[in-house]
C-alpha cells in the first residue's frame, strides 16, 4: 500500500469510529490537503472495499419499494405490484440498494485475533438472573440457550448458542420491509 492508501484507510476508520459527518470529513480533507491525500468519501469507500476483498452487491429495486429485482423477479422490466418501470430512458435503474454479504464479513472477523476475542464475549460473560446489563440478559436470548436446534426435517443434539463460536445476529432495518409490505 502506498501512503495515499494508508491516509485514506486511516481517514475511513476515523470517520467510522468518530461518527464524522460527510461535511466534517470533507472539511478535514481540505484542511490537510497539503499533507494528506484524502479522496472523496465515495472514492475512499470504494478503495477500502476493494482492499477488503468483499464485493459489494447492488440490486435494482422498485422506486416505490415494492420489490427488489432479484431471484424470480430478476428479469422483470417493471414492478409486478405497482407497474413502475425498472429503468429510465437511459437504462439507469430508478432505485437500487447495496448489500455487503454477511458470510465474507464474518470470515474476515474470524481472521482477526482481536475480533475473535470480542466475538467470544457472549459465551464468556456471566448472567445474573433478574439483572439486565446487555441483550444477552434478556428473556428471549436466555430462552434460546435452552432450545434444541431444529430444522424442518431434523432435530439436532445441540442447543442454540452452545458452541462458544456461535454468533447471535440481530437484523435491524430502517425503511426496509423484508416480507409483505404494509401501509
Amino acid at each position: 500500500l502506498d501512503q495515499a492508501d494508508l491516509d485514506n484507510i486511516k481517514m475511513f476508520a476515523l470517520r467510522l469510529e468518530s461518527n464524522l459527518s460527510c461535511r466534517a470529513t470533507r472539511k478535514f480533507a481540505r484542511a490537510f490537503r497539503d499533507r494528506l491525500h484524502i479522496e472523496t468519501i465515495y472514492l475512499m469507500q470504494r478503495r477500502v472495499a476493494l482492499l477488503s476483498g468483499i464485493k459489494l452487491e447492488v440490486y435494482d429495486c422498485c422506486s416505490n419499494s415494492c420489490y427488489a429485482f432479484m431471484g424470480e423477479y430478476g428479469a422483470l422490466t417493471s414492478c409486478p405490484k405497482c407497474g413502475h418501470a425498472r429503468w429510465d430512458n437511459n437504462g439507469k435503474p430508478y432505485s437500487h440498494f447495496e448489500y455487503l454479504p454477511i458470510i465474507p464479513r464474518l470470515q474476515g472477523y474470524f481472521r482477526n485475533p482481536d475480533m475473535v476475542e470480542k466475538l467470544l464475549y457472549r459465551s464468556r460473560r456471566d448472567h445474573t438472573p433478574g439483572v439486565y446489563k446487555d441483550f444477552f440478559d434478556g428473556e428471549l436470548y436466555q430462552d434460546l440457550l435452552n432450545t434444541t436446534i431444529n430444522t424442518s426435517d431434523v432435530t439436532l443434539t445441540g442447543k442454540i448458542f452452545e458452541d462458544p463460536r456461535d454468533i447471535a445476529l440481530g437484523l435491524l432495518g430502517d425503511g426496509v420491509q423484508v416480507f409483505k409490505k404494509t401501509k
